[in-house]
């Protein structure tokens, strides 16, 4: 035990009875908010010589600490006086999204910079900042599993509302008819395919509707249409000023080395105007014998239509594909 009585901070006199009035003078602004510890150190550092013992002991307390960080009022104040440091960075660490993956609750700018060697999965949209509940998503539901299709954009703006899209690509199954609905949309339509009848002998026509098909414009002067035939043997003209369809192929055979196809266009279809047919047409008749026609023709009615219909003249349609594609406007 040393000889020494043992002297506690509370046995200290005050500061200035330890150093003097006079010599407090020179820091007593740098003082204020500060501990008398801290501002003895202080002193001691730059104006006192002290034994070489004591300086080394200041010295490894310090360490290499800059100036601006060598004291600990220093310290607490760059750390914001804050008691309860560790849980205040654990928090902030929890806020982080993990390298692992995570949800964000808000936008990830990245400033420019590029996401590389990743892939979106099929729920990432495209939004309008502006409006955000206006999106797009691209779909690889038609991509065979293994394989990666490439997108090439042209030179040049693109807008996709302004192209052809396929509206519908698909077999046709046994029945009276076959009928696509909801182009409200579209402006033009193409329509092509094939159609093998039931019966023998029996033309394919086309009806439209203006209420999606509860009822078809079938009366018998609903359409008017010009038609050139053209057979082994000879070309022919014909006319049909009021007629309850628009005629897409003569009398095809129900083989099934016959049948139509068919390639239709179709102008102002959901315009308030006489809708317009453009259709070429090629089959094979009851007898085998190769027939091509083409027809241009007309709905007598100013009605924005919005669905279409094929059907074969008498009985079935027994087979085919069709394929529709439109151009909005």
């Amino acid at each position: 035990m040393s000889d020494y009585p043992l002297v506690t901070v509370n046995d200290l006199p005050p500061i200035e009875e330890l150093l003097g009035t006079d010599v407090l003078l020179p820091f007593r602004g740098a003082a204020a908010g500060r501990s008398t510890l801290a501002v003895l150190l202080a002193y001691i550092k730059g104006n006192v010589e002290v034994p070489d013992s004591v300086q080394a002991a200041i010295d490894n307390l310090i360490g290499g600490a800059p100036e601006a960080l060598d004291t600990l009022y220093e310290i607490a104040a760059a750390l914001n006086d804050d008691a309860n440091l560790a849980a205040t960075l654990t928090a902030a660490i929890a806020l982080k999204l993990d390298k692992a993956g995570g949800a964000l609750t808000g936008n990830l700018d990245l400033g420019g910079n590029r996401i590389i060697n990743a892939l979106l999965d099929s729920g990432v949209a495209v939004s309008d900042p502006a409006s955000p509940t206006k999106k797009a998503r691209f779909s690889v539901s038609g991509v065979t599993a293994g394989n990666t299709r490439v997108i090439t954009v042209p030179d040049r703006d693109v807008d996709l509302g302004r192209q052809w899209e396929v509206l519908a690509n698909e077999s046709v199954s046994a029945g009276p008819s076959w009928s696509l609905n909801n182009l409200s949309a579209f402006r033009m339509l193409r329509v092509s395919g094939y159609i093998r009848p039931s019966n023998d002998a029996v033309g394919i026509s086309l009806h439209v509707s203006s209420d999606n098909g509860a009822t078809w414009a079938a009366g018998a002067s609903d359409y008017a249409f010009q038609s050139a035939t053209f057979d082994d043997v000879a070309a022919s003209v014909s006319r049909s000023s009021a007629t309850t369809s628009m005629l897409v192929s003569g009398a095809a055979g129900n083989l099934t080395t016959e049948g139509a196809s068919f390639d239709i266009l179709i102008h102002n279809f959901n315009q308030a105007l006489y809708s317009r047919f453009q259709i070429e047409s090629h089959y094979q008749d009851a007898s085998g014998n190769d027939i091509a026609r083409k027809i241009a023709g007309r709905r007598f009615s100013a009605a924005a239509d919005n669905a279409l219909r094929l059907t074969a003249s008498s009985g079935n349609i027994a087979a085919g594909y069709i394929c529709v594609q439109g151009l909005r406007g």
